[in-house]
């Protein structure tokens, strides 16, 4: 375009007409440019911020790893903070000899349960129940 505007000649027909509407399709190039770089400058943050992002769900889940170790050496108040911090609210049932003592808990962050993000997890009211099976195998004797 800026080739055109440069070489067109002197003795064209409505050529300072020519030359402004030149010149208005390059500056509507010019401004495209610059929304286009604006674009990219944003997708480049927003990339950014959701690689941090990636690296602290990363940290955070190597520390629920190692939970119960780092636990075991923080001091009493560190306990107390870090658990305050996760869980927003706690129900008890009020009388729990025939249910479990626990109604629901509702965290300070989603959790994913079924495949669906929560806060507050509700405790079933059939106690858990854990089994463990031995398995061994036969001698092929018998």
């Amino acid at each position: 375009m800026e080739k055109e505007i440069d070489t067109l000649p002197f003795d064209t027909k409505f050529r300072e007409r020519k030359l402004h509407d030149m010149n208005l399709r390059l500056d509507g190039m010019y401004e495209t440019i610059a929304e286009i770089e604006e674009l990219i400058a944003d997708a480049n943050l927003r990339k950014k911020a959701m690689e941090e992002e990636a690296i602290t769900l990363e940290n955070i889940y190597k520390i629920l790893l190692n939970f119960s170790e780092l636990f075991d050496i923080m001091n009493e108040n560190e306990q107390k903070n870090l658990l305050t911090y996760l869980i927003k609210e706690i129900q008890l049932n009020p009388h729990w000899e025939n249910k479990p003592p626990l109604k629901w808990i509702e965290f300070n962050f989603p959790i994913y349960r079924n495949g669906e993000e929560v806060r507050k997890f509700l405790c079933e009211e059939n106690p858990n129940v854990e089994t463990l099976v031995m398995l061994c195998r036969k001698n092929a004797q018998n």
